[in-house]
C-alpha cells in the first residue's frame, strides 16, 4: 500500500490541471474559426465546381431566364420571364403569379426586338391591358 506522500504525488500526477476561463475562451474562438473556414471552403468549392458536377442553385441554363422585375409597392410587383422562345409578364403578389402578357423573343426576320416594342404591339392588338 502507498504511503500518504506517495498517493499524493501519484494523485497529482494523475489529476488534470485547472484551464483558466482564458483558455477555454481561445479554445472555443478557434474551434469556431475553424468551423468558419470548412463552411467557407465549401462554398467556394461549390460555386467553382457546382456547375460541373451539375449542382445549381437556379436552374439549368436555357430553361427559364430572369429578365428583370418591376416592383409595384410592397410584396407585388411586375416580373418578366424568357421561357420557351417567349417572354412572359408576369403579374407577382405574396400570394399569386398571373401571366399578363406574352410576346415572341424574336420577330419574323431572327433579330430580336426590343422588348417595349412588343408590348406596347401585345397591348395594341388586345393582348392585354396592362
Amino acid at each position: 500500500m502507498p504511503s500518504p506522500t506517495e498517493s499524493a504525488v501519484l494523485g497529482a500526477a494523475i489529476a488534470p490541471e485547472p484551464v483558466s476561463m482564458a483558455g477555454s475562451a481561445i479554445l472555443i474562438t478557434l474551434a469556431l474559426l475553424l468551423v468558419l473556414g470548412i463552411i467557407l471552403v465549401g462554398f467556394y468549392i461549390l460555386k467553382k465546381y457546382g456547375i460541373k458536377w451539375g449542382i445549381r442553385g437556379r436552374g439549368k441554363p436555357g430553361v427559364v431566364s430572369f429578365v428583370g422585375h418591376l416592383s409595384l409597392g410592397p410584396k407585388q410587383g411586375v416580373a418578366v420571364v424568357q421561357f420557351a422562345g417567349k417572354l412572359l409578364v408576369l403579374g407577382v403578389t405574396e400570394h399569386s403569379i398571373n401571366l399578363l402578357t406574352e410576346t415572341d423573343v424574336t420577330d419574323e426576320s431572327g433579330s430580336n426586338k426590343p422588348f417595349e416594342e412588343s408590348l406596347r404591339r401585345a397591348g395594341d392588338a388586345g393582348g392585354g391591358s396592362l
